[in-house]
């Protein structure tokens, strides 16, 4: 399968998203040594469009950034979500989840 195309049609599903960041890294590195560089917003936007409906809130929010986060950056945010999300399910509450993502954001405001 054609690299791009594993990067349009990757998705997180089953594994963790420190896993399924790797594996988009991965494929950006193996386009890098056939001389396909991809720019880091190309890559952040790949990333959030695979992370499926349990990120929803998180993608939505760092989308409507004024600037787009690095792909680097992008790695803390939905790991904390994805770790926030497990608690929740553990504990079987919930919270919303939107007031986690926003202040983990740094956006405050309702």
């Amino acid at each position: 399968m054609n690299l791009k195309e594993k990067l349009t049609n990757i998705t997180c599903n089953t594994r963790s998203i420190a896993e399924y960041l790797q594996t988009i890294k991965g494929i950006a590195d193996e386009l890098a040594i056939i001389d396909t560089h991809l720019s880091d917003d190309v890559l952040t936007i790949f990333a959030l469009n695979g992370l499926g409906s349990g990120f929803k809130e998180i993608s939505t929010a760092i989308r409507a950034r004024d600037t787009l986060v690095s792909f680097e950056e992008l790695h803390d945010k939905p790991v904390e979500h994805e770790s926030f999300l497990k608690r929740e399910k553990s504990r079987g509450g919930s919270n919303v989840i939107v007031n986690n993502t926003r202040t983990s954001l740094g956006n405050t405001q309702p």
